[in-house]
This record gives structure tokens, sequence and C-alpha cells, in this order.
């Protein structure tokens, strides 16, 4: 799934909504994986840019972010 920002283009970032133990969550996929000499591309290159966007539209809510988990290969 993907966001458009205040312009109303869409950041190439991907995303989902789900739940973690009933709780809505946002599932932001990596922006990671990038290999220039095999010609493989970044995954999600606008990845600060809805990071951004998606903080501010939380606050502007009035939302509030009660946890925020980091998966990844690294952190295991």
């Amino acid at each position: 799934m993907y966001i458009r920002d205040n312009d109303g283009k869409i950041v190439d970032s991907e995303f989902s909504l789900g739940t973690i133990r009933g709780t809505p969550c946002v599932i932001v996929e990596s922006s990671g994986g990038s290999n220039p000499k095999a010609g493989v591309k970044r995954c999600n290159p606008e990845y600060n840019k809805f990071l951004n966007i998606l903080f501010q539209r939380i606050g502007n809510a009035g939302a509030q972010i009660t946890q925020i988990l980091l998966d990844s290969s690294k952190v295991s």
C-alpha cells in the first residue's frame, strides 16, 4: 500500500496496516537491499519521506504512538 504526499503524489515506500496483540499498527517495509554493482535498486527509496509524512499525520490527528518495533536481521 502507498500514501500520497500533500501534493497528491504517491510516495515510493510500501507499508501495510495490521494488528499486533489486538492493537492497530502500521507496518513499514524496509529501505535497504541495494546493490548498485548488480543493478539492484534500494527498496522503498522514499522511506524517509514516508516516515516524515506518517509521523506528521499521526501528530495532526492527535493520535498517540504506543510502540515502535524494529524487526531486521541485523537486530536479530
